[in-house]
């Protein structure tokens, strides 16, 4: 969610349009669907960070406009224009095996 509030401050669209293109800068084209349930608690728990993230007063992706998880990196798109360029696109998170670029 931080990333893509990130693209909404750097003037990618509004959230509906990030979220709409959400394919076209994905690592991955194995993309989930669906929503959780309402009582599942990772779900639960985002609930209660979505207003700090929206107004930006959190940012757990450091600024990042891109992410991935490093087990499931499978677009040319990804590959090439944000892995290919460290310099461009600095890694500047890791957790486990989500890692974020600028």
């Amino acid at each position: 969610m931080s990333v893509l509030m990130n693209r909404v401050r750097a003037g990618w669209g509004t959230v509906m349009e990030v979220l709409d293109r959400l394919p076209n800068f994905s690592a991955t084209t194995n993309l989930p669907t669906g929503t959780p349930s309402i009582w599942e608690p990772g779900f639960v728990r985002l609930l209660h960070e979505v207003e700090a993230i929206y107004d930006g007063s959190q940012d757990y992706a450091k600024g990042a406009l891109y992410w991935c998880d490093t087990r499931d990196i499978n677009t040319e798109f990804f590959q090439k224009r944000i892995l290919a360029d460290p310099e461009l696109h600095p890694r500047v998170l890791e957790m486990n095996t989500l890692a974020c670029f600028e």
